[in-house]
């Protein structure tokens, strides 16, 4: 018995040894619907919360997320305000109820959101009415929301939202597409990057600068990259 123990141990000394150069033990976490990954010790209240079906991330560690199950859930994710937040998306498929974001940043957050797209990955953020797929609200001295990585990415806004940007009744600032395959499609009225409609404030700094890119409106006067009219105009 004493002999099989050792040999035990020296085969878990073996694997350690023979692990590969800067290998990391993750620390691995369910929240919801979500598997929350990171090379560091995540703590709950601290680097992030779930509740009442929205995870949201607290803290600037790089987290991984990915839906535990594969098949689309109710629930969503959220950045708090002033969180420079290191996301990658690995596989992440939200389709949400009605004034539910599938993805969101804090109103106004002057915090700098990087989302990666892992590599061989295909990410959903669907969301539900006057909601942008990826919702980033605000013009006042907001942070910058930055998309980079290989993986794929589909956004669908809600009605009256944009697909990536603001949601019904507010514009957005700051964007920039560094890399992945992008499709970002708006809710009816609003833009596929950009405002949602009703907005008399300026959307300003989109940039594309790298990946594959669509972006589309939804009917009426949407557009693909920019600012939609505001509901008073089109009654006009």
């Amino acid at each position: 018995m004493r002999r099989k123990i050792i040999a035990m141990l020296l085969c878990a000394c073996m694997a350690v040894v023979l692990m590969p150069t800067g290998f990391a033990f993750a620390n691995s976490v369910t929240a919801g619907a979500f598997t929350v990954t990171s090379d560091s010790t995540l703590a709950e209240g601290t680097d992030y919360s779930y509740s009442d079906g929205t995870l949201t991330i607290l803290s600037d560690k790089a987290v991984t997320i990915a839906n535990t199950n594969p098949e689309a859930t109710g629930d969503s994710i959220a950045v708090a305000d002033g969180v420079n937040a290191n996301i990658t998306l690995a596989g992440v498929n939200i389709s949400t109820a009605w004034y539910v974001a599938a993805f969101r940043i804090a109103d106004n957050s002057t915090g700098n959101v990087t989302i990666t797209l892992a590599d061989g990955t295909t990410n959903t953020l669907r969301s539900g009415n006057n909601c942008a797929g990826l919702q980033k609200n605000g013009v006042t001295s907001p942070g910058t929301l930055t998309i980079t990585g290989t993986g794929a990415l589909t956004v669908q806004g809600g009605y009256g939202a944009a697909g990536i940007g603001g949601g019904r009744g507010s514009a957005t600032a700051n964007i920039e597409i560094e890399g992945g395959t992008i499709i970002s499609t708006a809710g009816r009225d609003g833009a596929g990057i950009g405002s949602g409609m009703g907005t008399w404030d300026t959307v300003s700094n989109i940039k594309i600068t790298g990946g594959t890119v669509t972006a589309s409106g939804a009917e009426l006067m949407s557009v693909g990259v920019g600012l939609t009219l505001t509901e008073k105009e089109m009654d006009q």
